[in-house]
């Protein structure tokens, strides 16, 4: 039953996935058994317990799972569900502080600033995360630090000042990692990398032709966006799929 509630859950957290890794099935299920004694809900809230346990489990996994998550079909209002998901992530920390140290935010560089139509962006915004990210450091700061170094990695690369928040950016880059941090968060993280020594080094002009570059680089949506996780996902398992043919070809002569 657990596991048939985890699965309803990620067809609508994960609308472009037609099958679901078993690591991640288990971890849902984990998580929603280990829930049921150590975090109470209201009856009205007792329909998020699955979907959080399911949420859960794609936001520790997604980084290695190349998966993208929606959160739109949520049980209750979104807003109170965010609220809720917050609390549920804390409870059951002490049993997921080892997964989330796996967790590498620098997978999630290119993701971001290739959606954002900013390629030339990612080792600068690479470099500057790595800054500040620490082991064990929880993923809602993870990412309010990635968000904070890409913008102000791209205000410089336009030539634009650095600490002014840009919410169009910012907004869109929320939605992309399915960001919950608020304006000043972000801002508090942008401040503290733009006094990093890796900053004060990155080339003080604007790059030439940026801003043209991220117009053109529209971010995927739709079929397109589709298209390309599938790709992006069969580049992954092009090593093994290359070792497998060798084999066969050993095994042949």
């Amino acid at each position: 039953m657990e596991r048939q509630q985890v699965i309803d859950c990620f067809r609508k957290l994960l609308p472009e996935e037609t099958e679901y890794n078993d690591r991640l099935i288990s971890l849902a299920e984990s998580f929603l058994a280990w829930s049921r004694s150590k975090v109470v809900l209201k009856a009205t809230e007792e329909p998020c317990r699955p979907y959080m346990a399911a949420h859960l489990a794609c936001e520790i996994l997604k980084g290695r799972l190349n998966i993208e998550i929606h959160v739109n079909a949520t049980p209750i209002p979104k807003k109170k569900y965010e609220k809720q998901f917050t609390y549920f992530q804390e409870v059951l920390r002490p049993l997921t502080k080892d997964l989330y140290a796996q967790h590498d935010i620098l997978n999630d560089v290119p993701f971001l600033c290739t959606r954002m139509g900013s390629l030339s962006a990612i080792p600068y915004v690479k470099e500057l995360v790595k800054t500040t990210v620490v082991e064990n450091m929880r993923i809602e700061h993870m990412k309010g630090i990635l968000i904070a170094a890409y913008l102000i990695v791209s205000a410089r690369m336009s030539g634009k000042d650095e600490l002014r928040v840009n919410h169009a950016e910012r907004k869109a880059a929320q939605v992309i990692l399915q960001d919950t941090n608020s304006i000043s968060q972000i801002q508090y993280w942008m401040q503290i990398l733009s006094e990093s020594l890796v900053f004060h080094q990155m080339p003080m002009n604007a790059m030439e032709g940026y801003e043209v570059q991220k117009q053109r680089t529209k971010p995927w949506s739709g079929i397109a966006s589709m298209v390309q996780i599938n790709y992006e996902k069969r580049l992954k398992s092009y090593p093994s799929w290359k070792a497998s043919i060798y084999e066969q070809l050993e095994q042949l002569s």
